[in-house]
């Protein structure tokens, strides 16, 4: 990891420890609070209440940590998998998604390791974002021993090894590490956390990968030393330590598989729905992989707390659009949903809603509209 890429974890996740510890809403963000006043941007009362009529708050993004693993021949850097580490919105557990490097968007489309190798960094970062429809907020090459070296003070570790790891030359096969649980130290965790099997599908090295990041969050969960006292000076310290504070989901990205000959080259087919699914769950509150790719929304509970926010809040994230403002309705309960269209940009989420929110649909024009579209909260969705 270069020292400026250790700057920005820095930077990053130890803001959003500190905002963890200084506390947040239910989405888990520090809080710009303000009624806002679509049609005129005025301020006519503070409400510092969240179960309180008026009340309104802008959302941060989801914090999420993109980590590019590579192995290095005599080729050059070779992607070996990617993870991405989500903590959760109130900074205790979180997500950690695999990809396999033979992972591939559509059945024509390259594989991320091909993209890696032809392209670089950005396109694979790129392509990784339009995909899970978030940006990142950090993004970390790492080959398996900048990893395991992270790990240093947690050395040896126990790890889970399902197969045997061998290698074959000149048609000789000879066991590198053979399969067991117990702990292994830094050079052996390199080599789990990098080495494919001869004839083995790309996803046996990226549940290894997972593997090893569920160990090494597991042990530092039991520490006698608490998470959000970890060095703030290591980004992954802060990241791992927000992981370790909670609950945490362990899977491999959603894929059905394209099999080829040989067994190593098998392609793993991204599942479009089931990947919007999961990271409207795990990233509700998304960065826009693009300027402009996810309509701005405005959510208000006319209901004042008595229905679940975060269902909506994961339709809209997983209809392409973005929350960017949280809060409450000024006077009585609504009878129904509702989906105001403020600009014409929101046009197409709007009509999506409508139907996932069995919500009327009200076209209200705003030249200074904080969002493209305002969803009002009455009763459970339809899709629900």
């Amino acid at each position: 990891m270069t020292e400026a890429g250790h700057r920005r974890l820095t930077l990053a996740f130890a803001g959003f420890l500190i905002a963890v510890v200084i506390g947040g809403f239910f989405v888990g963000r520090s809080l710009q609070v303000a009624v806002l006043e679509s049609s005129s941007g005025s301020v006519s009362e503070v409400v510092l209440d969240p179960a309180a009529p008026g009340f309104r708050a802008f959302t941060d993004a989801t914090p999420t940590l993109l980590v590019v693993h590579t192995t290095v021949t005599s080729r050059g850097a070779e992607l070996v998998g990617a993870t991405i580490l989500a903590p959760a919105g109130e900074g205790i557990g979180g997500a950690v998604v695999t990809f396999q490097s033979t992972f591939v968007v559509d059945a024509s489309s390259p594989t991320l390791a091909e993209v890696f190798t032809s392209s670089g960094l950005d396109p694979l970062v790129a392509q990784l974002g339009a995909v899970t429809g978030s940006g990142f907020s950090d993004v970390v090459v790492l080959d398996a021993s900048a990893w395991t070296s992270l790990m240093r003070e947690d050395l040896p570790l126990d790890v889970p090894l399902r197969t045997d790891l061998i290698e074959v030359e000149q048609g000789v096969s000879s066991t590198l590490l053979p399969s067991g649980t117990r702990s292994f130290d830094l050079f052996d965790i390199a080599l789990i956390a990098s080495h494919q099997n001869p004839s083995e599908p790309s996803l046996g090295l990226a549940l290894r990968q997972q593997e090893i990041w569920r160990s090494w969050i597991s042990r530092t969960a039991g520490s006698d030393e608490r998470p959000e006292l970890f060095d703030l000076d290591t980004g992954f310290s802060a990241v791992i330590g927000a992981l370790a504070s909670g609950e945490v989901s362990y899977r491999p990205i959603p894929t059905s598989t394209l099999s080829d000959v040989p067994p190593e080259t098998t392609r793993y087919l991204a599942d479009d729905q089931a990947i919007r699914e999961l990271f409207a769950q795990i990233v509700p509150f998304p960065q826009e992989v693009e300027p402009g790719d996810r309509p701005p929304v405005l959510l208000l509970d006319s209901t004042l707390g008595q229905l679940d926010r975060d269902e909506f809040v994961q339709i809209i994230t997983a209809s392409g659009g973005r929350v960017t403002i949280l809060g409450n309705t000024d006077g009585e309960p609504e009878a129904v949903n509702r989906v105001q269209l403020h600009d014409p940009s929101g046009a197409e989420l709007a009509d999506v809603l409508v139907d996932e929110f069995g919500a009327e649909l009200e076209e209200v024009p705003l030249e200074d509209a904080t969002a493209a579209l305002t969803v009002i909260m009455a009763t459970p969705p339809a899709s629900s």
